[in-house]
């Protein structure tokens, strides 16, 4: 519940700043909302078009809401002057609120994993290779997440730093130097390569405004790139990976699972061009092509490169608004070097641009932390002294609309997860009859394919695997997991565990689930 108000939120923001000022203008040009326009629309015409509707409804939240907060914020800045109050005030609220995360994140990682290692350590002081190891994955759960706040904190706490001076100044660097150190706490590849970019532009913007030739610029350039590569060396983790790839000629299994990642997404894409598999749909349609690329994992949840994932999921429509938003952040940063100083939409480009290279290597616009900052930076990059106007009906019914479908697109599906918790936890008070009553009186009747039906088959099948002095019923799990395969039959778990319940009373039916599981994922 708490979620879906936190994506409803952009929703009622531009209700309010309708009602309040009707014929306000939107603070972008007509490019910036026709990118705009082309992500929620592809949004939404995936969701009509995909192969799982129901299931990619419920995603459709986590990217119109990021793209109803651009807006929101483009009209709260409309105004003239380039660095007008409001996207002064919001630059420093997004820029705090990431050094902010970072310092966070930092902290808990040096508190929770470096100093607890040192405290199981017995005596033994580890070294520094071995806690640099502990890849920071505080507070979102993985350290690629930490990776991308720190790169945009990085960004932004950095091009302001170069923007102010004296005391402020002050303050952005140390929170750059915070920033950075999260950045590399994460031990991220991907992290690296923004790095650079980062530090290449800040470069860039330096020497371009004191006047330098163009072979002094690509000198800089280099330098600062060659300076980073050098700073990753430094990383055990990134150290490891260079060295592995001298010395054996391969990828490591990480990298290799990544390329195959690519190859699926293109051969999803090329399957349905215009309008994808749909938002969220790819841990169920990334099966169907799993057996078809060399190491590619058992599920994926994403597909590890934001372009890939974007053009999977929504389309060509959705990637040429996505190509379309960075292609004009990268013309406004190149305007802001012919200028005599940098401005707010200078310092938001920076970060924007440097977030882009990272996101090239992993997908995270489904944090709504992260989607809500990339949003925002966008919008302060964008922003136009005098943007578009936009009719302040056509606004608030779009707003209207929107929250009409952020409520319909959780219809029944807190009723069923609440069942299913309330399934789970008389399981684990062993009452195995209650638990039983649940999940074939209420599971996957209103809900999307998903793992809850073959989590349930699995249990009724072997209940004492789970603590539960019950008897077994292959008959009930053999019915939930035929029914989970007429919604989606291009699950590798399911083929396997029917197989093996099928095996010794219809051993040709268990042969064909033996066939379909080893199709689906042949290394194993």
């Amino acid at each position: 519940m708490l979620l879906q108000l936190l994506l409803a939120l952009p929703a009622i923001w531009l209700l309010v700043a309708v009602l309040a000022a009707p014929k306000a203008r939107s603070g972008f040009g007509i490019a910036g909302l026709v990118a705009a326009a082309l992500l929620g629309v592809a949004a939404l015409l995936a969701t009509v078009a995909a192969p799982f509707p129901r299931f990619s409804f419920e995603f459709v939240p986590l990217g119109i809401g990021p793209i109803l907060l651009f807006i929101a914020i483009g009209r709260a800045m409309a105004g003239p002057g380039e660095d007008n109050g409001a996207a002064r005030r919001t630059a420093r609220i997004v820029a705090g609120g990431l050094a902010a995360l970072s310092l966070l994140s930092l902290v808990w990682w040096l508190v929770a994993d470096v100093a607890g290692a040192m405290t199981r350590s017995h005596g033994q002081e580890p070294t520094i290779a071995y806690l640099l190891s502990l890849r920071n994955e505080r507070p979102l759960g993985h350290s690629n997440y930490t990776a991308g706040v720190a790169v945009l904190a990085l960004g932004w706490t950095g091009a302001l730093a170069f923007m102010e001076s004296g005391r402020t100044r002050r303050v952005w660097l140390v929170a750059a130097a915070v920033s950075l150190a999260t950045l590399f706490s994460s031990g991220s590849r991907g992290g690296w390569l923004a790095l650079a970019s980062l530090a290449a532009m800040t470069a860039w913007l330096w020497m371009v405004r004191r006047g330098a030739n163009r072979r002094r610029i690509a000198i800089g350039v280099i330098v600062v790139a060659v300076a980073t590569i050098v700073l990753a060396i430094v990383h055990p983790r990134t150290r490891a990976l260079i060295g592995n790839l001298a010395d054996t000629g391969r990828l490591n299994p990480g990298d290799v699972q990544r390329f195959s990642m690519a190859q699926a997404a293109i051969r999803m894409a090329a399957d349905r061009p215009l309008f994808g598999s749909g938002p969220g749909a790819t841990p169920l349609v990334y099966p169907r092509y799993r057996g078809e690329v060399l190491g590619g994992v058992e599920t994926a949840l994403q597909l590890h490169s934001t372009p890939l994932q974007i053009l999977a999921d929504t389309g060509v429509i959705g990637l040429a608004g996505a190509i379309l938003i960075v292609a004009l952040v990268g013309l406004r940063l190149r305007r802001e070097s012919r200028d005599h100083e940098l401005t707010i939409s200078g310092c938001a480009s920076v970060a924007f641009l440097g977030y882009a290279v990272f996101s090239l290597t992993d997908f995270q616009l489904d944090i709504p932390a992260i989607s809500a900052a990339v949003a925002a930076t966008a919008a302060l990059s964008l922003r136009e002294d005098r943007g578009v106007r936009i009719p302040g009906a056509a606004v608030l019914v779009t707003a209207l609309v929107w929250l009409g479908a952020v409520a319909w697109s959780q219809r029944g599906a807190f009723e069923e997860r609440a069942r299913f918790s309330a399934a789970i936890d008389a399981l684990e008070h062993s009452d195995f009859a209650a638990f039983r009553t649940t999940i074939l009186g209420n599971i996957g009747k209103r809900t999307p394919p998903d793992p809850i039906m073959d989590s349930a088959a699995l249990i009724l099948a072997d209940p004492h695997a789970y603590r539960v002095d019950a008897k077994p019923e292959p008959a009930t799990a053999i019915a939930l997991l035929d029914a989970s395969l007429v919604q989606n039959p291009d699950q590798e778990i399911a083929h396997f565990n029917l197989g093996w319940l099928l095996l010794k009373v219809a051993p040709a039916k268990a042969e064909s689930h033996f066939r379909e599981a080893a199709r689906l994922v042949p290394d194993k």
